[in-house]
């Protein structure tokens, strides 16, 4: 513990109640577009289109909370990866 500011780095969380905390939802809609054509010899193709998370939300990958050295206040702080993800693929089966 730092005498002047009284900030610890290996400060840590309590919470009252079991299960106190929760992380903030994470939901996400994909869409997608199979194209199937089948040739006489047996083989065939498939080309696909898609989209994950096609509303673009910013969904929590992780969460890390940081200290402020001059008010002595902590703050959570979300990353967030992966934002509206179109994708395109082709694939041949013989």
């Amino acid at each position: 513990t730092d005498p002047l500011t009284g900030w610890s780095p290996y400060a840590l969380s309590y919470y009252e109640e079991r299960n106190g905390f929760r992380e903030p939802a994470y939901h996400r809609l994909d869409l997608s577009f199979n194209h199937n054509k089948e040739f006489n010899n047996g083989n065939s193709r498939v080309l696909s289109f898609g989209v994950y998370n096609v509303y673009n939300r910013q969904n929590p990958f992780f969460l890390y909370f940081e200290e402020d050295y001059y008010s002595n206040e902590r703050k959570l702080y979300q990353i967030s990866l992966f934002p509206i993800l179109p994708y395109i693929s082709y694939a041949l089966k013989f």
